[in-house]
């Protein structure tokens, strides 16, 4: 066995205990708390052994996992299968315009902002950040959320933007998804993000998609 010199071996040991993995429980129904956007249809959400299963049936509610303090969030691996249909563009949009809109899998980073919002700014905020922001950690506002998600338009893997609803909103398309089965969201940052939180989107409310997702694994590296 290799021996390590006292201060390297300190330093691996201190290493070990700062950088972590988290298996969220997506078997757990109180872990998860599930929005409404009232005027959309909702999925129905069922958790089953280690699984999260989401029929979404031309629906769309935000699914979120508040973390009880923050996480410097370093790495997101998310694994899933979608089965039934992919959700249909309508034709002359592309993903992502609006009317567009339809994503099988969008997993975001909730990111930690200065303050929550004040008197004025609710009265003026999306309803989605009045939301989110009532599920995190006390004290903590939100600076943006950071989305992963697949995408059905070749030219669009590996591009970012921000959503054309609210400039808090970006994402990026790292999985192109050209059928139905299993896939993979996997993300890696160089800086750490301070997160509060995960948010699970699906959609088919724009394009009247019918499919399941059946997410099986979401793994978060953090320090």
């Amino acid at each position: 066995m290799k021996n390590f010199a006292p201060e390297k071996k300190f330093h691996l040991i201190a290493k070990s205990m700062l950088w972590a993995t988290l298996v969220l429980p997506l078997g757990e129904a109180e872990s998860w708390k599930i929005v409404d956007y009232g005027n959309i249809p909702a999925h129905r959400v069922s958790f089953t052994a280690n699984t999260m299963k989401i029929q979404v049936q031309n629906s769309a509610t935000p699914i979120v996992y508040p973390f009880e303090k923050p996480r410097f969030v370093t790495g997101l691996d998310v694994h899933a299968l979608v089965s039934g249909a992919l959700p249909a563009l309508p034709t002359g949009l592309r993903q992502g315009q609006k009317g567009a809109d339809d994503v099988t899998l969008r997993v975001g980073l909730i990111v930690r902002g200065n303050r929550k919002l004040n008197w004025l700014q609710r009265k003026i905020a999306p309803r989605w950040l009045l939301d989110l922001e009532k599920l995190m950690p006390q004290n903590y506002g939100i600076h943006h959320v950071e989305f992963i998600c697949t995408c059905l338009q070749k030219d669009l893997l590996s591009k970012k933007r921000t959503h054309f609803l609210d400039s808090s909103l970006k994402e990026e398309c790292v999985t192109l998804l050209e059928r139905l089965g299993p896939f993979t969201l996997s993300k890696k940052w160089t800086q750490p993000m301070q997160t509060l939180g995960i948010w699970i989107a699906t959609d088919g409310d724009d394009s009247q998609s019918r499919f399941d997702l059946t997410i099986n694994k979401i793994e978060i590296s953090h320090k």
